[in-house]
């Protein structure tokens, strides 16, 4: 394997309908696998790999630890109550994003420049553990809401559904510049999957 570069991208061949990534880090020996599919959902592992011969093992770990895309924060300040909840919708890290939330009956829709929704807690006074929907069904409890200050919530992350690679090996024939799996996958004409390095 050559280590001239940071970062080692790996995309499968012939993906037109979804995504399939694999990103090795040769300095330290890691990788992460991304795999993407039309249908808003996503696979995603983290783990160690090691190379012998024509095979490389790929040894994921506990790929949920690591995933660092987080749709909902929620913010709490231990030091103080407040009588308000923020609730802030983004689209991006940053962006804005307009949304609705339900309580009960009544909705709630952000402000369209800043994304944001101020809600008086006493609307939850009978409520110990009130869930807002997002959207009218994606359900979020709320929990010690006296000192929850606010719930930043990521909105073209919050429909995808992720599936976490964790605890097992998977080898692949290694081949420099090629990956190719061991089996067909159940693909058509019998065609093992491969994987090809991107140049930079």
């Amino acid at each position: 394997m050559c280590n001239a570069q940071d970062t080692l991208i790996y995309s499968q061949k012939d993906a037109s309908m979804f995504s399939n990534y694999y990103y090795l880090y040769p300095k330290t020996k890691t990788f992460e696998h991304k795999f993407s599919t039309d249908d808003m959902q996503i696979w995603y592992g983290y783990g160690t790999f090691t190379i012998k011969g024509n095979k490389i093992a790929f040894v994921f770990g506990e790929s949920y630890d690591r995933h660092t895309q987080k749709r909902i924060n929620q913010i709490y300040d231990t030091a103080k109550t407040s009588d308000t909840l923020q609730i802030t919708f983004k689209d991006s890290a940053s962006s804005p994003a307009f949304a609705t939330l339900r309580y009960k009956d009544t909705f709630y829709y952000s402000d369209i420049e800043s994304g944001n929704i101020t809600i008086p807690k006493k609307i939850f006074e009978e409520d110990p553990n009130p869930s807002i929907a997002i959207y009218g069904f994606n359900k979020l409890e709320l929990n010690n809401l006296a000192h929850l200050k606010e719930v930043e919530i990521t909105m073209h992350d919050f429909f995808i559904r992720y599936h976490y690679e964790s605890n097992f090996t998977r080898e692949l024939i290694y081949k420099g510049n090629k990956l190719k799996s061991k089996d067909f996958y159940s693909t058509s004409r019998k065609r093992r999957v491969q994987f090809l390095l991107e140049k930079k």
